[in-house]
């Protein structure tokens, strides 16, 4: 399992994490369906499970893999499975980098 944590970067909440087998990876800290900070969800691999509605997306890319077990989306969310807002990480000399310039335009 991986471990993350929350930090604040432009005024923007990112959950960075951390795998011993694919290395480091930032997304924006909410759930992109239900609007909830995700540092509480669980890592496995290269997926993160959102807590609140059990819904799994893949660190690389921020696809979601799956929804909520046994659950369909509430119509309020629709039926579009919507993707986590990744960043590019860069690892130099021990410190991690996000890539200021995506959080800036992504955010907007």
């Amino acid at each position: 399992m991986g471990q993350g944590v929350a930090v604040t970067v432009n005024g923007k909440s990112l959950l960075i994490i951390h795998t011993a087998a694919a290395g480091f990876f930032a997304v924006l800290n909410h759930c992109p369906h239900m609007g909830l900070r995700l540092d509480n969800g669980t890592v496995v691999g290269k997926v993160l499970v959102c807590l609140w509605h059990g819904a799994q997306f893949d660190l690389s890319t921020g696809a979601c893999l799956r929804w909520a077990a046994n659950e369909p989306p509430p119509e309020a969310i629709g039926e579009t499975r919507r993707p986590l807002i990744t960043f590019p990480v860069i690892v130099e000399d021990g410190q991690v980098f996000v890539e200021m310039e995506a959080v800036a335009s992504e955010s907007e």
